[in-house]
C-alpha cells in the first residue's frame, strides 16, 4: 500500500481516504471545502460516510461496547478483523486517525508512528470491505 501524506496540520483523515481510494490528497480534500484543515480535521463519521459512498461498506468497533454500558471490549484494540481499517488513536496528546492493514501493518499519514505500540489510546477502529 502506497500511503498518500497529509499535507495539513489535520488532514490525516483526508489522507486515510485518500490512501483507501488510491486517489491523490488535493482531490479528495475539494469535496471538504468549508473546512479549514490547519484549524480542524474530520471525525470518524464523514471518513466512514465519504467511503461508503464510494464503493465501501464498513463495521465500526469502540472500546466500549454500547450494548453492555462502560464494560471495555477485550482485547482492545481488535485484531484486524477487515481488509483495511482506519484507526482512531491518540499519539501525544492529539487525536489523530492511521491506517492498518489485514496483517496489523500500521501506516501512518503523518509519519509519526509505525506500530500500535506508539499510541497512547484507541478511541474506534472502522474496517472496510469494498463492495
Amino acid at each position: 500500500m502506497k500511503i498518500v501524506l497529509q499535507k495539513h496540520k489535520y488532514g490525516c483523515g483526508i489522507s486515510c481516504i485518500a490512501t483507501i481510494l488510491s486517489k491523490p490528497y488535493d482531490s479528495i480534500i475539494s469535496y471538504f471545502s468549508t473546512i479549514d484543515f490547519d484549524r480542524e480535521g474530520l471525525i470518524i463519521d464523514a471518513l466512514c460516510d465519504y467511503l461508503g459512498d464510494n464503493g465501501f461498506t464498513y463495521i465500526r468497533k469502540y472500546l466500549y461496547r454500547s450494548f453492555k454500558g462502560s464494560i471495555p471490549r477485550d482485547p482492545w484494540p481488535c485484531d484486524p478483523f477487515a481488509p483495511i481499517h482506519i484507526l482512531h488513536v491518540d499519539i501525544n496528546s492529539h487525536s489523530h486517525f492511521v491506517i492498518m492493514d489485514k496483517k496489523g501493518k500500521i501506516f501512518c499519514p503523518a509519519n509519526i508512528v509505525t506500530s500500535l505500540v506508539e499510541c497512547k489510546k484507541f478511541y474506534c477502529m472502522a474496517g472496510f470491505y469494498k463492495i
